[in-house]
């Protein structure tokens, strides 16, 4: 079979492989190779991935996290092989964490497999890597003392009061992400069924109950704070029309300081709520759908210390010696009868297999 016939059947990993390969042996030799290559390089699309990623709803944290790790991978490696990402993200190891790794391969796997749906990058070279994995960071929870102290605090500008409050109570209540807090429109707000309804991750809408505190807050600052005209809850001079995140955030790390707390982030409130709820007995599939998590089994990896304190406090209720009275005691030095210990002979067991003499 001729070397070209071969070439056709590879698939188009192999053949971008094949085709580099014969490029750096040429190089190698001082040879000129011209092969026919009519597409732009990846990084050269990288605009229309872009807007690729706008219309998936993509968060623009998500977008600027994806397009910098792109962007970094492809200065080093402008047309990289399924190879030599795999070794690029096995060193990687050597200087960050798995989950930023992680991040990284799902930025390569979602730029290259819109390439190469839309033609414009012949194979895909990241389809094959496997998304590393690593173990969910433990929970930083704040402290109801740190919480009440949040709430009780009132900002310099008294015109800001009622905004500040009215998303910090919001947070704690109903464990919204800031991004789905600041971009609530009035018309989503249900005053008399005491609910919300959201646009979270991969624009999945859902209802969120906000109970009776937040809509009475909810309430007067539609009717007293802010003008009617804007379709927004928390108006805001920005491209997107509404409060920026980073502004409420700014006002709580703020709060922290003039409290003299440990800074928090906006999304240790939404721990806040998912950890005291489950701890006073909410039912994990309820809180998973509150969250908006995408299956149950993420809440209760991300929410794990939770179920582990209560199997902890089952076994202390519930275990043989909890319930046999003064079983504590005996196990006390002195809390046994001392006697002498005789030695329990077992059986001959050849004796015993010998037939009947009689």
């Amino acid at each position: 079979m001729e070397i070209q016939q071969i070439y056709n059947q590879l698939n188009p990993n192999n053949q971008l492989l094949a085709r580099q390969l014969i490029m750096q042996m040429a190089q190698q030799q001082g040879i000129k190779v011209n092969m026919a290559n009519k597409q732009k390089p990846p990084m050269k699309n990288l605009d229309l991935w872009i807007a690729s990623l706008k219309g998936e709803s993509k968060s623009p944290n998500t977008i600027k996290l994806y397009v910098n790790a792109a962007r970094n991978i492809l200065t080093h490696m402008p047309e990289p092989t399924e190879l030599a990402l795999q070794e690029y993200f096995a060193k990687r190891l050597e200087a960050v964490t798995p989950s930023r790794i992680a991040n990284e391969q799902k930025a390569m796997k979602s730029l290259f497999k819109f390439l190469h749906k839309h033609g414009l990058y012949n194979g895909n070279p990241a389809a094959d890597i496997t998304t590393m994995r690593s173990r969910t960071a433990e929970v930083e929870c704040p402290t109801n003392e740190t919480i009440m102290a949040l709430m009780r605090y009132n900002t310099r500008r008294e015109k800001d009061r009622p905004r500040y409050r009215l998303m910090l109570f919001l947070l704690i209540q109903t464990g919204l992400r800031i991004e789905e807090a600041c971009s609530i429109r009035r018309t989503w707000i249900n005053i008399p069924a005491c609910e919300v309804r959201v646009i979270g991750k991969g624009n999945k809408e859902r209802t969120v109950p906000i109970g009776n505190t937040v809509t009475q807050l909810l309430k007067d600052f539609m009717e007293l704070v802010e003008p009617v005209d804007s379709q927004w809850l928390f108006p805001g001079e920005t491209v997107s029309g509404y409060w920026n995140h980073s502004g409420f955030r700014g006002a709580l790390r703020l709060a922290c300081k003039k409290l003299g707390l440990k800074p928090i982030h906006p999304h240790q409130l939404r721990h806040y709520f998912a950890t005291r709820t489950l701890e006073n007995g909410a039912k994990l599939e309820v809180i998973s759908k509150i969250l908006g998590h995408a299956n149950v089994s993420i809440t209760a990896e991300i929410y794990r210390h939770i179920q582990q304190k209560e199997y902890h406090d089952e076994h202390t209720k519930h275990n043989p010696l909890a319930q046999l009275p003064g079983a504590n005691l005996l196990a006390l030095p002195g809390g046994v009868v001392e006697g002498e210990f005789e030695e329990v002979k077992e059986p001959d067991e050849r004796k015993a297999d010998e037939p009947n003499g009689n």
